[in-house]
């Protein structure tokens, strides 16, 4: 269960040691028919591909036993991912829209794909973790997670190998970027069988939910809310 996800972190440093000779800009490069993703877009993979390697390990039983006995880690990994993210380089969306904004069909996927981005991070990301870390999710739904994780890990890896076939002319370049979107639609098929989670668990949707605006505003802002979640939960869960 947590070789898919090794072999996509393993594929990022693969990649991050291969193609160094690609261009270091904080546009990703990769939402656009006239430019090559660059290197820090490759680098920058590794920390998401890591953060879902986690949630991968976390929704296996064995594993997720094991976390018990390492509560700090945990926590770590569960609310405070992000604080390690200024470790990791950064390419901004904002960059690859100005530089798409002639260009109707990039411009338009671009903006899906950042507000995609934000879905992610919160409801697919945070949201789980905090389902999983009080353990409430039915054996049913443990199915569509696994289910939602091998759509994730395919969104996360499939990127480059999409570029590099854009790049050897196999493929144009819209269908590379278009192939891309279906890759990280497709995970929204699993969270509809799930869905009801969010009614069961209201807090935890709402407390979700206020994340997104605080990291809207502010990212240290959102770091400290993070905290403040952690010693909430916590505290719920541990008393």
């Amino acid at each position: 269960p947590y070789t898919l996800p090794l072999t996509g972190v393993l594929q990022t440093v693969t990649a991050m040691y291969t193609f160094t000779f690609l261009p270091i800009k904080t546009d990703p490069g990769y939402y656009s028919d006239k430019q090559s993703m660059t290197y820090a877009f490759i680098c920058e993979n590794l920390f998401f591909t890591s953060i879902l390697c986690f949630q991968w390990l976390y929704y296996n039983d064995y594993f997720y036993e094991k976390f018990q006995h390492y509560w700090t880690a945990e926590c770590i990994f569960v609310f405070l991912p992000y604080v390690f993210r200024p470790m990791f380089p950064k390419t901004r969306m904002r960059d690859a829209l100005m530089n798409t904004k002639h260009n109707d069909f990039y411009f338009y996927l671009t903006w899906m794909t950042k507000i995609f981005y934000v879905w992610a991070k919160h409801y697919i990301g945070f949201f789980l973790n905090y389902v999983r870390f009080f353990n409430v999710i039915t054996a049913e739904d443990h199915k569509s997670m696994m289910l939602l994780l091998i759509s994730s890990s395919c969104a996360t890896t499939i990127a480059m190998f999409l570029h590099t076939l854009r790049f050897k002319r196999y493929f144009p370049p819209r269908v590379s970027f278009g192939l891309y979107v279906l890759s990280y639609l497709s995970t929204f098929y699993s969270y509809f069988q799930m869905f009801h989670v969010f009614f069961e668990h209201p807090m935890l949707f709402w407390i979700t939910l206020i994340g997104i605006g605080v990291n809207l505003v502010s990212v240290r802002l959102f770091d400290v809310y993070q905290f403040g979640v952690m010693a909430l939960l916590c505290g719920y869960k541990y008393n």
